[in-house]
């Protein structure tokens, strides 16, 4: 009857053992890597301490404030006229003065989205009330917050710095 256990004779010089050696430091160092890189990731998001506020002479912290956007080139678009809520018609046309770095080709293409825009707020508005200049004060602040949320990039983020009516003719 033969063994079950099947027998080797390993050679006098340990050559078999070799092999079977590099391996197991090979895995153990491959398991080294993947706990140190899992430890790091648990680092970076649990355990890491948040950064801490500048503090001003009071012992207060300081508020940073957001880059403030610079103005760029200015395009101005073709007069549209539309109707206003009496019946009467204005013809604008808008000046969109776009924060540098914002590309005017592309802003351009955008023109109707930015008439639209307008249109929608100078919809709601009377002859009267577009003739006084406290209602074309108004008017002229809802047409740049309209404008300004119809152009954005690709992050949603404003590409227009100011609008202008360069073109304002009442009938």
């Amino acid at each position: 009857m033969a063994p079950l256990i099947p027998t080797t004779t390993a050679p006098a010089d340990g050559g078999a053992e070799a092999p079977a050696a590099k391996k197991s430091k090979k895995k153990l160092i491959i398991i080294v890597l993947v706990l140190a890189l899992i430890g790091g990731g648990a680092y970076e998001t649990v355990l890491k301490p948040a950064p801490k506020a500048k503090l001003g002479k009071d012992g207060k912290p300081i508020k940073v404030a957001a880059p403030k956007a610079v103005a760029g080139s200015t395009i101005t678009l073709d007069p549209v006229t539309t109707s206003i809520a009496d019946g009467h018609v204005i013809q604008i046309a808008l000046g969109l003065e776009l924060i540098a770095g914002a590309d005017s080709k592309v802003i351009t293409t955008l023109a109707p989205q930015a008439d639209d825009a307008a249109n929608g707020v100078l919809a709601h508005y009377t002859y009267k009330q577009l003739l006084s200049p406290a209602g074309r004060t108004k008017a002229h602040k809802e047409i740049t917050k309209a404008v300004s949320k119809a152009i954005v990039d690709a992050k949603g983020k404003t590409e227009i710095y100011d609008v202008y009516l360069p073109t304002y003719v009442l009938q």
